[in-house]
């Protein structure tokens, strides 16, 4: 996610329609079972999970969602985690019960099975259901009234997807989980078979996903991104991935913005997918709209991105424009370094690195100029001097992510300290083995290893000297562990260094040395 002050599925179909729009926002339920995630899938003993949601009405509000589990084998009761507070951030609160009229049945006994409800340490609801079969079918049904937090209420920048002037248009968190152990974050990122199949309302259009898909854990189950409504869609393929460019309303820009929206949307994807050697998903869909700001959402198979109304996104010689270029690399990097859940030590990994290389892969896909570098990096270097907050946290500390809405300070520590780390991380890695390696041979060897998972700090230390044999250790002590900040004069060489190396350029760079 990215926000600025100053500076999904497979594609699906969209269209027309007369009902009011609402994103979807889904809220499901999952299997928790006592195997850890790849004991399970190993022995085969994994769930099997097939939802039905269903919206009969954009009007109430509601869903209709079954969840067929099934077990190889099954003796303890089986407990299922119910809607969550948050996915990466605590900004949406809701305006009652998110979840009732929950049943449970043996579909092949033909019987009801007992439920008890209880909350787990951190107040979430947890749903035991007791003497299952080995295939166990739940029924509820899901408020979508949801509205911002109170935190996020205060913030300086207006949260879009959570603003219900807009009918609920940007929705993709706040799916309920599974839990498939004690880790949260690895029972997420477990490898699943997880079979969707959605009715919208009679006559509506969507984006972002298809009627029926296929997900491969509850993270990207819980992280999809889709609008059921009045929505507008230009297909803009690149030779990795069928891409999609989606418009909350077309008449927002002029057809010179959609031109060139068509050309910057594929340039940023495809430098996106060079890096990684491959595109992740054979669809993916970009939302494209207005608001009073920069910023953006991402999403499993979609992102969102939005610009103020007197932003005219086809004029490239505006500093703002490619800034707003940038956040859209930066939402589709995020495809491929996703958002954890629970990163209570880790959102600078996804936020810091992602905001290095949405500023670096843009500059390399022609989209950014070293001038608009240096002056994302001078922020960072004012903030030295007018963040306090930045100079008492190590970069793990979990408040980190509990605040971050609280105020901008906190985000600086986050997305600004995070991307000046990213930055001399990977100017360590290039001096250290004569630019013959880099961050990008971390990041690669990072998709390949995690794939369809989330991985924390600890992980990124131990990857970046397996893909590049250098000791890093000390590093990683220091700047993330400890609470060294990069200085003003450390960021200053970097950047200058960064350039000679050829980190920016298009083409691979050269060894040195």
């Amino acid at each position: 996610m990215m926000n600025q002050l100053t500076k999904s599925a497979p594609a699906g179909e969209f269209g027309l329609v007369k009902s009011r729009r609402l994103a979807v926002t889904i809220l499901l339920f999952v299997a928790l079972i006592t195997l850890s995630p790849r004991q399970a899938a190993e022995s085969g003993q994994a769930p099997v999970l097939a939802y039905s949601l269903s919206i009969p009405s954009l009007e109430n509000e509601r869903a209709q969602v079954s969840l067929l589990i099934t077990l190889a084998d099954r003796r303890s009761p089986l407990v299922i985690r119910s809607v969550p507070f948050y996915m990466d951030n605590p900004v949406a609160a809701a305006d009652g019960p998110l979840v009732t009229s929950l049943t449970a049945k043996d579909p092949n006994a033909g019987v009801m099975l007992r439920t008890e409800t209880s909350q787990d340490k951190s107040g979430e609801t947890l749903v035991a259901i007791e003497n299952p079969g080995p295939t166990t079918l739940i029924e509820y049904e899901v408020h979508l009234r949801l509205r911002e937090s109170d935190q996020t209420r205060d913030y300086p920048i207006r949260i879009p997807y959570m603003n219900r002037k807009q009918a609920l248009l940007y929705g993709n968190y706040l799916f309920c989980y599974p839990e498939l152990g004690e880790d949260k974050q690895k029972s997420v990122s477990a490898p699943l078979k997880i079979d969707v199949d959605f009715k919208p309302p009679a006559g509506a259009a969507f984006w972002g996903i298809t009627p029926r898909f296929s997900v491969r854990s509850i993270y990207q189950l819980m992280s999809l991104q889709f609008g059921v409504g009045d929505f507008a869609g230009e297909k803009a393929g690149t030779n990795e991935s069928q891409l999609s460019v989606v418009y909350e309303r077309i008449g927002d820009f002029t057809k010179g913005e959609r031109k060139a929206l068509k050309s910057i949307v594929p340039r940023a994807f495809s430098e996106v997918s060079e890096l990684f050697g491959g595109a992740p998903f054979d669809h993916f869909s970009v939302l494209i709209f207005r608001d009073q700001a920069l910023g953006g959402m991402e999403g499993t198979f979609a992102c969102q991105v939005f610009g103020p109304r007197d932003l005219d996104v086809s004029n490239a010689a505006q500093v703002r424009v490619r800034n707003f270029y940038s956040v859209i690399t930066h939402e589709i990097f995020h495809a491929w370094n996703p958002i954890s859940l629970y990163p209570r030590e880790d959102p600078w990994v996804k936020e810091g690195v992602t905001n290095y290389y949405g500023e670096v892969l843009s500059a390399r896909a022609g989209l950014l100029e070293q001038d608009d570098l240096d002056n994302s990096f001078r922020y960072y270097e004012r903030q030295l001097d007018e963040n306090k907050l930045i100079s008492r946290l190590v970069l793990t500390d979990p408040r980190l992510w509990e605040n971050e809405y609280l105020n901008e300070d906190w985000r600086t520590v986050t997305y600004d300290r995070g991307k000046a780390v990213a930055l001399l991380l990977d100017l360590e890695i290039r001096e250290r083995s004569g630019n013959r390696q880099s961050l990008d041979d971390v990041m690669r060897f990072l998709y390949r290893e995690y794939r369809d998972e989330s991985y924390s700090h600890e992980d990124l230390a131990e990857a970046a000297e397996k893909a590049t044999g250098v000791e890093l250790s000390h590093f990683f002590r220091d700047y993330v562990a400890g609470n060294r900040l990069p200085s003003k004069k450390e960021i200053e060489a970097a950047r200058k260094r960064i350039v000679e190396l050829g980190v920016l350029s298009p083409a691979v760079a050269e060894p040195v040395g």
